[in-house]
């Protein structure tokens, strides 16, 4: 993204070259899940996560930064863990080691992670919502419309006064 050419500074700066990989642009997304035992997301802004749905919806443990989009998605402690943005390195350390060595808690809430996304974002669902968002801007619309028209029958238009 944006910050890549900083995160290979980083990478090669720490030393970490041989264990880190930042990949490019895959294809095979699918099958790089399927690999994971836990998604991270280290997000300092979001709109809404398409990669963390996809983990989410494969049934992977998730963890992510307490920001907008992300927190639609994760319940804290029921689907996923959030972690706040400040003490990021810190608070995603503690993450990571407390949900690597919890077998339990990474079944659980992959489990619950997949329901969240199978009920309130699968695309029968995303549909209707977006269907209500735009009938509720023409009702009101229309409603806006009828009062205004009602407002003016009542009172005597410019063209009518002289009549």
């Amino acid at each position: 993204g944006d910050q890549q050419k900083e995160a290979v500074q980083m990478v090669a700066q720490s030393g970490l070259g041989e264990k880190i990989s930042l990949a490019l642009f895959r294809q095979d997304v699918p099958d790089i899940l399927a690999a994971a035992d836990i998604f991270v997301l280290p997000s300092l802004w979001e709109g809404l996560p398409i990669g963390l749905l996809e983990a989410m919806a494969m049934g992977k443990a998730v963890i992510a930064t307490n920001v907008d989009g992300t927190r639609e998605v994760v319940t804290a402690g029921r689907n996923g863990q959030l972690i706040e943005t400040e003490g990021l390195t810190r608070n995603l350390t503690e993450a990571l080691l407390s949900l690597s060595t919890d077998e339990n808690k990474r079944t659980e809430f992959g489990k619950r992670a997949r329901e969240a996304v199978n009920n309130r974002f699968n695309a029968v669902t995303m549909t209707r919502t977006i269907e209500n968002a735009y009938l509720k801007v023409l009702n009101a619309s229309d409603t806006e419309t009828s009062n205004t028209l009602n407002q003016m029958s009542g009172s005597k238009s410019a063209l009518q006064v002289g009549n």
